[in-house]
């Protein structure tokens, strides 16, 4: 419900996932939800290391295999994934296979106002030669969510019993969120590039709310 615990959530995600000899990736879209993930880790006492380096899928497949990164947590920007390049056999036979790498999570903190980057985001992982699980930790007062949904949404949760300490797991609504994303910015074609979602909406509108 609230970001504060969105965050909290973030930290209890990845020392479990860390302690499951996972490698933890999490990402965010914007340059204040990377320091607000980062300074919530940092508050949590978790080791992490930032991850600021240019890859495409094949780079950190190769990244991922070259030492054991197990149990490890990386904090980056989404930005920094590009996309695949194209390879040949020779070059596709000198990634290590799924087999020989282990499980890469993936946690997305904020969805982004254009549906291609998060799009694009899924494009890398599938296209990653490792076996890798992504999923977005959101919550209902962040600056889009409340931009699309509206108060009244939040209000009608807090209604129907949920609290800021509640979890909601849903696929209808990820896909509702996804569908008032896509028709909220179908009409933006060149944006305004911004520090925040709050900067970006100010900015960039959504002209179809």
């Amino acid at each position: 419900m609230t970001k504060a615990k969105k965050l909290e959530t973030l930290c209890q995600w990845c020392g479990q996932q860390a302690q499951q000899g996972e490698t933890v990736l999490v990402l965010a879209h914007f340059t204040s939800s990377f320091i607000e993930n980062q300074d919530a880790l940092q508050d949590s006492g978790l080791d992490f290391e930032i991850f600021a380096e240019r890859m495409n899928p094949q780079m950190l497949a190769k990244w991922l295999g070259e030492t054991d990164r197990r149990g490890q947590i990386f904090l980056s920007m989404a930005q920094m994934l590009d996309p695949p390049a194209l390879i040949d056999d020779s070059q596709r036979s000198k990634l290590p296979t799924t087999n020989e790498l282990k499980k890469l999570s993936v946690i997305v903190t904020e969805r982004y106002p254009l549906v291609s980057h998060d799009e694009a985001l899924d494009t890398f992982f599938r296209s990653l030669h490792a076996k890798t699980s992504m999923g977005y930790l959101i919550a209902f007062d962040d600056p889009l969510v409340v931009g699309l949904l509206g108060q009244r949404f939040v209000d009608l949760m807090e209604q129907l019993g949920f609290n800021e300490n509640e979890l909601i797991s849903s696929a209808m609504t990820y896909r509702g969120l996804a569908r008032k994303i896509r028709k909220a910015t179908a009409s933006i074609i060149d944006e305004t590039p911004a520090e925040s979602p709050e900067e970006w909406i100010e900015l960039n509108g959504l002209p179809n709310k």
